[in-house]
């Protein structure tokens, strides 16, 4: 396992960006101290020690490179024991398409059904999912009738 000396990465984007020190300052390169790139929803994060130093839309991101020297990384502590009550097996095992990635044409057809007046148990049933993941997609797609509930900010990076 590898480890960066004085982590840092060179983020090169299509467009200009404020500066994460100076947001008066427009950048199109922008060096930020990091040790772990996290992708999710289309967002490049960047991560110093378990703290968020950045998030840039990936499609803007031109080029991530390392500019740090690499070096052997020092004896890391044990990890953690595994906590979860159920794994994404288990899940599966009741409703197949948990977890899996939303296409626009699924979200197209829950919105019609959704709107034809389906409830949440029966919408479960026709995605294979779980009526959580339902109500979850239909407060994100901004549909009518459904609350949204904001979401906590991670303490650490997701991983």
């Amino acid at each position: 396992m590898t480890d960066v000396t004085g982590p840092q990465v060179r983020l090169r984007l299509n467009d200009f960006v404020p500066d994460p020190d100076d947001p008066d300052v427009l950048r199109r390169v922008i060096d930020v101290q990091a040790d772990v790139m996290t992708f999710e929803n289309g967002i490049v994060t960047l991560w110093l020690q378990g703290t968020e130093v950045g998030s840039f839309p990936v499609d803007s991101l031109k080029e991530a490179k390392l500019t740090g020297s690499v070096q052997s990384a020092p004896a890391q502590a044990a990890p953690r024991p595994d906590t979860r009550a159920y794994t994404v097996a288990q899940v599966r095992a009741q409703h197949g398409n948990a977890y899996q990635r939303w296409t626009e044409t699924d979200d197209q057809r829950l919105l019609e059904l959704h709107a034809a007046g389906h409830d949440a148990e029966s919408l479960a049933r026709a995605f294979s999912r779980q009526p959580s993941a339902i109500h979850a997609r239909l407060s994100k797609l901004g549909a009518p009738g459904v609350k949204s509930e904001p979401q906590p900010q991670p303490l650490i990076p997701p991983f």
